[in-house]
């Protein structure tokens, strides 16, 4: 795909700017406070809040969706009291690129229409060049800015991550995000609050055990969807 001309980043830059917090994701001195933009999504009990807006994600295939759910239940049976209610299988997702969102009301609806309508113009332009799927390699199951539990992965080779990248900035037309991309799959999200030392031992505990159970997944063109959300486990695909 011709993103015309600009640098995307490639696979050592990626690398090095991902390693470092994915591996060591959480608070070496063991206090850990849940970020104040997690109560937009998480009330103090746990349950999903009113949340709004649209993104363009990769659905997971049966086999990467059952890996998922794996390191879930793992998450709930170790660290279940720090923990949100689960996330239904069926939202899980590879997020591509975020578009708008924000607390039920916040954001207008004709800003997510706008958006939306570009962002589609580009996935249908994505997906009538782009035919191979993606090989992704999973990194670690790791912390991601005190809000949610994820697995993350990278590229498996410098043609992969390319094409991504590629993907992603074409999709900066639609948004333009201060971030670049980190592919990752959300398996909880934690209730809002502060836990303590030995709690965190806990969790980065299971955080290394699951972190060793490798997987491989790929990104297939005919799962790149359009969705617009209601909540962290609500979901209406558009484009499928």
């Amino acid at each position: 795909m011709d993103n015309g001309g600009a640098a995307v980043e490639n696979l050592l830059q990626f690398r090095t700017r991902t390693q470092g917090f994915s591996r060591d994701s959480l608070p070496v001195d063991g206090k850990f406070v849940t970020s104040e933009g997690l109560r937009d999504k998480v009330d103090e009990q746990g349950e999903m809040l009113p949340f709004e807006g649209n993104t363009t994600v990769f659905l997971l295939d049966s086999d990467a969706g059952d890996r998922i759910r794996h390191i879930q239940k793992r998450l709930y049976e170790e660290c279940g009291d720090m923990l949100a209610v689960p996330l239904i299988p069926e939202s899980f997702h590879m997020t591509l690129h975020d578009l708008k969102s924000g607390r039920a009301g916040t954001v207008p609806r004709d800003e997510i229409q706008k958006c939306g309508k570009e962002a589609l113009e580009i996935l249908r332009e994505i997906r009538s060049k782009e035919r191979e799927p993606i090989a992704m390699r999973m990194t670690w199951v790791f912390n991601m800015v005190n809000t949610s539990i994820v697995t993350g992965f990278e590229p498996a080779g410098e043609k992969e991550c390319r094409r991504l990248m590629e993907m992603y900035e074409e999709l900066q037309k639609a948004v333009r995000l201060p971030y670049p991309l980190t592919p990752h799959v959300t398996a909880a999200y934690y209730k809002p609050g502060r836990y303590d030392p030995k709690t965190v031992e806990k969790l980065a505990k299971v955080f290394r055990s699951l972190s060793a159970e490798r997987f491989t997944l790929d990104l297939r063109m005919e799962d790149l969807v359009y969705q617009e959300f209601f909540d962290m486990n609500h979901y209406k695909t558009i484009l499928g």
